[in-house]
């Protein structure tokens, strides 16, 4: 991806409504700001202030370190700042500190103490954006809280396993799905993009299983969920009006929205800017909010009726308004289907470019029933440990932000030196420091996972010394949940999702990479996709075929 990537939600029609002047109106915001220190960017701690990082380049007053960070999205942190250690500092739009951070130490602290580092601003308005300011993940405090004690039962484990008939049933829908594309040649152009004449292979098909895999992931959170089928695996209603393909659209509405957003944190004002982004956002999230006004049945056991009658016992002011209500469905319904998609696709590649894992897992599940119930999906331990890995190095949430609610001390893992000569054990801040964790970073530590961090080895899960340091997370000795009470509350949905459709897909097909090669990136923003190097869109287009002996 080039550095003009980074500018494109200043120059392309996101902005049209603004016109020619945008780059009048960023000098203009950066007077302002010189003129008035914005509440969010507080007198940092001469500590602070001497933190390693990268200088500023010449155009640093208005993009600061951002394009540099272009061509990284994988890790969002760019590899020459590794060198200077797990904690350091740059600058953003405006000449705007930033704190960046993978210490293990600081993370579990930040993550544990939401009281101390709450969700700043900017990723507050585009999360808010997307899933509506009643949401679970836009709220703090003890709004935060009544939320998530109402929601607890409806996530629960003995509630997750009563979705198991509906996940395999669904997973059953996508291997028959699969077959027709594999033997339906009229069927090619269902994918987004056409396979170059190398990757037409006899007997395979290229699919994009990253689109596929949201679909899947729809179905099962509309089932599940509200007990509504979307009917998304099938060919031939592939319409832009899809829910699956909305949210598509919504991802890249909002990651086109990341650079506008970093600049209303500033200016709160520029929230008032119609974008192109903010129509499409608004109308996908109204039709996912409609979707929870379904009634609920006393006696079903979909995720919507647990929560509803959940709610309805909960007596004061711990009681969910309807508004809530709809706000926490629309958001488990975009956010377990975007994020688990991607883990499947990530898998999926991962698989195809190491066989000889693809046929150990594969062995593992055929050598069980071909629906095995709860405890026995939960039990089988390849499927668990390559699960965990692909999570450790792909996470579906691979950064987030925080910002000091007060001075403080932070404590680290590993000594900071500092530009000033100084060596600190622990880092003061000051009210409003802004806070970049990246969970890709801390979860690919050679001092956690050994010198082979970066590379797919599902077998490190069965070494007892690891992880050698404390990994804040929730599931897995992985950070891709995050910790602490912001934790993905829908964790357990998504693992045995995960669980059950790779157990599916294996005992019906293989996976290779296509002939032609092409350059799959993990992009990383607001949800992690898979991308295609030079083409616009989450994918994940693998050579797909069936098993041998299943023909």
């Amino acid at each position: 991806m080039s550095n003009s990537t980074l500018l494109a939600p200043f120059a392309g029609s996101d902005w049209r409504l603004v016109g020619w002047w945008t780059p009048l109106l960023m000098v203009g915001i950066w007077f302002l700001v010189r003129l008035v220190t914005p509440p969010h960017s507080p007198h940092n701690t001469s500590e602070v202030r001497a933190l390693p990082g990268p200088s500023r380049p010449w155009f640093g007053w208005l993009l600061g370190n951002m394009a540099q960070l272009a061509d990284h999205r994988e890790t969002l942190i760019h590899p020459d700042w590794f060198q200077w250690g797990w904690t350091g500092m740059y600058e953003s739009l405006f000449a705007q500190k930033r704190i960046y951070t993978f210490d293990p130490a600081a993370v579990v602290y930040i993550f544990a103490h939401p009281d101390e580092f709450e969700r700043p601003r900017d990723l507050r308005t585009i999360l808010g954006h997307i899933m509506g300011s009643d949401s679970l993940v836009v709220n703090e405090g003890e709004k935060h809280r009544r939320m998530r004690r109402a929601l607890n039962p409806a996530f629960s484990a003995g509630a997750i396993k009563d979705m198991l008939p509906a996940i395999y049933e669904k997973a059953g829908e996508l291997v028959g799905l699969f077959e027709r594309l594999i033997d339906d040649d009229g069927l090619e152009g269902y994918a987004a993009h056409p396979p170059a004449p190398e990757d037409r292979v006899r007997g395979a098909r290229k699919i994009d299983v990253f689109k596929f895999a949201g679909n899947l992931t729809t179905d099962v959170i509309g089932v599940a969920g509200f007990e509504h089928d979307f009917n998304s695996l099938s060919p031939e209603d592939d319409s832009p009006e899809l829910l699956a393909n909305r949210f598509n659209r919504l991802v890249d509405a909002a990651n086109g929205m990341v650079l506008l957003t970093e600049a209303q944190n500033i200016l709160p004002v520029l929230d008032k800017i119609p974008t192109q982004s903010r129509r499409v956002i608004g109308e996908v999230r109204g039709q996912m909010e409609r979707l929870s006004d379904v009634g609920t049945d006393a006696g079903a056991k979909d995720l919507l009726s647990l929560l509803v009658k959940g709610n309805t016992a909960t007596k004061g002011d711990q009681h969910l308004s309807n508004d809530e209500v709809r706000a926490q469905m629309a958001s488990l319904l975009f956010a377990g289907s975007t994020t688990t998609a991607a883990t499947i696709s990530f898998i999926l590649f991962e698989l195809a470019k190491l066989p000889e894992w693809q046929e150990k897992l594969r062995a593992e599940v055929l050598a069980s029933d071909e629906c095995p119930p709860f405890e026995v999906i939960n039990a089988l331990p390849l499927l668990d440990a390559v699960i965990r890995e692909t999570l450790r190095l792909h996470p579906p949430a691979s950064c987030t932000c925080r910002a000091a609610t007060k001075d403080m001390v932070l404590p680290l893992s590993k000594s900071i030196p500092l530009k000033d000569g100084r060596v600190i054990d622990a880092l003061p801040v000051r009210k409003g420091s802004y806070f970049f964790i990246s969970m890709v970073c801390l979860n690919r530590l050679k001092e956690i996972w050994g010198d082979d961090a970066e590379d797919f080895n599902p077998a490190r899960h069965a070494d007892p010394a690891l992880p050698r340091m404390q990994v804040p997370g929730v599931w897995g000795n992985v950070s891709s949940f995050i910790s602490g009470p912001h934790a993905c509350i829908g964790y357990r949905l998504a693992i045995l999702e995960i669980k059950v459709v790779l157990y599916t897909l294996l005992r019906s097909f293989e996976f290779d990479l296509l002939p032609s090669k092409p350059d799959i990136q993990h992009f990383s923003s607001l949800a992690t996709q898979p991308q295609v190097k030079g083409e616009l869109g989450g994918q994940m287009p693998l050579l797909v075929r069936k098993l041998r002996g299943t023909e």
